[in-house]
């Protein structure tokens, strides 16, 4: 009795074990645990243990050899299935194990593969920028060089595509500046120029440097003018050429002289200038015109008042800048015919 009682704990730990299984166990699992109870030696070892543990007296159908046989009967079916659970758990595991490791294997692979996809992007990303702000550095430094009508391809709405567009702005106003700037040069001063703000120094100094040409052309014009009358007042013939001795002006007397239609350059004066004096008078004036030294000739021009020649004295000046260069020729030419020919009779009488 006190055998059975030491090892009634050990009994009800079991039986314990069974109940949880029954109540937690899936149907799967109850099954196979049934089928291992319905065996024979289990079964005979298992109703023994219950009739013995519940009214605690020993069945002596069996004798103790027999009860050997079948306790160890029952321990090798016990043995038998726990190797088979666990060869079938090591299974599970070592297919799990293969499974997570196919899993993780094939998940390295597609982390492999993104990776290489994004850095592929990220460098295409990063080639397009580099090569739009290359195009834009270009397009800046052409900018700073003093270029215009720079070709800036169309960029994105982001920061370089604004950077872009800035510099494309500046290049087109840049560009509307310069061809004010080149009209007014040429005298147009219609031409509207609109400064991009008040802090547009380009845009406000032209816009400056035309009202001081209005200012100093009308000045001009009007000295112009002043000089004109003056010229026309004097009774000489009063002329001006460029530094390269091409004749722009003449006073009124030249062509009430000549009777010679308005006409500048070499061909106003030569058709009337008489034929012998023509290779003399053109070698005098391109000399002094290469050498800037005065002109001072006597030749004949003719008179279409009295329709004959007349003899003048030419003579004419540079007028030249604080370095030198030769701004203007002005130049006149006296009637010296009645002083000539009263010369070459005095010169006959003696």
């Amino acid at each position: 009795m006190e055998t059975l009682m030491g090892t009634l704990g050990t009994y009800d730990v079991y039986k314990s074990y069974q109940r949880e299984l029954e109540l937690k166990a899936s149907a799967a699992s109850s099954l196979s645990f049934d089928s291992i109870r319905n065996r024979n030696a289990f079964m005979l070892v298992d109703t023994y243990l219950e009739k013995l543990f519940g009214t605690f007296v020993f069945d002596s159908t069996y004798t103790s050899t027999e009860w050997k046989g079948l306790a160890k009967r029952s321990q090798n079916e016990l043995r038998t299935l726990q190797m088979s659970l666990l060869d079938k758990v090591e299974g599970d595991v070592s297919d799990y194990y293969e499974s997570e490791k196919r899993s993780k294997t094939r998940t390295l692979v597609y982390l492999v593969i993104a990776a290489l996809l994004l850095a592929f992007i990220v460098s295409y990303i990063l080639a397009a920028i580099n090569k739009n702000l290359k195009q834009i550095q270009r397009a800046a430094l052409r900018l700073a060089s003093g270029e215009t009508d720079i070709a800036l391809k169309p960029q994105s709405n982001d920061a370089i595509g604004s950077l872009a567009r800035s510099i494309r702005k500046v290049d087109e106003k840049n560009k509307e500046l310069a061809m004010a700037a080149e009209q007014i040069g040429k005298g147009n001063f219609s031409v509207e120029v609109q400064p991009r703000s008040t802090a547009d120094m380009l845009g406000n100094a032209i816009v400056q440097m035309k009202q001081n040409l209005l200012l100093s052309t009308s000045d001009l014009e009007r000295s112009r003018e002043e000089f004109r009358i003056i010229a026309d007042f004097v009774p000489q013939v009063v002329w001006t050429a460029r530094p390269d001795g091409y004749i722009d002006y003449y006073n009124k007397q030249w062509y009430e002289i000549t009777g010679a239609k308005k006409q500048f350059g070499d061909l106003g004066w030569i058709p009337v200038l008489h034929p012998d004096d023509v290779g003399r008078c053109l070698a005098t004036w391109h000399r002094s015109v290469e050498t800037g030294k005065p002109y001072e000739i006597e030749y004949r021009f003719w008179d279409h008042r009295s329709q004959s020649y007349r003899w003048f004295l030419g003579r004419a000046l540079p007028v030249r800048d604080e370095t030198g260069a030769i701004l203007k020729w002005f130049g006149t030419g006296t009637d010296i015919h009645d002083q000539k020919m009263q010369k070459e009779k005095l010169e006959e009488l003696v």
